[in-house]
């Protein structure tokens, strides 16, 4: 959720959106890259996004509407997060996919929308039906996606899973205890990357780097 929920972002496709959160993670923490494992999205949070956006984490105790977990506060340069959901940032539970989800609020959406806010105080909504490809939470669930599994080590961890015989079940499971991921958030991401532009996308940069991804 987020400041700007309803209000129609600059159009961005998966390509787009995989290639933002594969450049965050080379920029600032390229380690995570290195082989396939959680991403340390306290440390994203709480450091790294000030650092590259100036945006600081606050926990609250509980928002006014009882479903909300998280929010971007664009004004204030905020990310609001109950603290039950931050307290999960380090288990296989939700609460690392919705970090994930305000990251991209901030990588994504911030800087376009920053100065616009400033100057109207306000950005108006989409008028009618919001298209997905400029819905500014369907960008920033697919980008929590890429940022949480990014193509980089998923696909080589997912290929290597399936020459030990592994099924589709297993490869979940495998996929969500090895980047601390819920069952469904792997389910999701391994859908999304068995189409063949983002397969070729991650193949693109390994061969940049002119090595593989090390599967340890």
């Amino acid at each position: 959720m987020s400041s700007i929920e309803g209000i129609a972002v600059a159009p961005t496709s998966k390509k787009i959106i995989e290639k933002s959160a594969i450049q965050y993670l080379i920029n600032h923490c390229p380690e995570s890259l290195e082989q396939p494992g959680p991403i340390d999205i306290e440390r994203i949070l709480d450091v790294l996004l000030f650092e590259s956006h100036g945006f600081s984490t606050k926990i609250v105790q509980s928002f006014l509407d009882p479903t909300v977990e998280a929010q971007t506060n664009l004004l204030e340069r905020t990310i609001e997060i109950k603290e039950s959901c931050y307290n999960e940032l380090h288990q296989a539970k939700r609460g690392r996919f919705t970090a994930g989800h305000e990251a991209g609020h901030v990588i994504l959406h911030s800087s376009q929308l920053y100065s616009s806010l400033i100057i109207h105080k306000r950005i108006l909504p989409c008028i009618g039906e919001l298209p997905t490809y400029r819905n500014p939470e369907w960008q920033a669930d697919h980008f929590s996606g890429a940022l949480l599994m990014p193509l980089l080590t998923v696909l080589d961890f997912i290929e290597e899973l399936k020459k030990r015989g592994f099924n589709d079940y297993n490869i979940i499971k495998e996929v969500s205890e090895k980047y601390l991921v819920s069952y469904k958030a792997a389910q999701t991401r391994i859908k999304q990357i068995s189409q063949p532009e983002l397969a070729g996308l991650a193949y693109s940069y390994q061969r940049v780097k002119n090595r593989r991804i090390p599967m340890r």
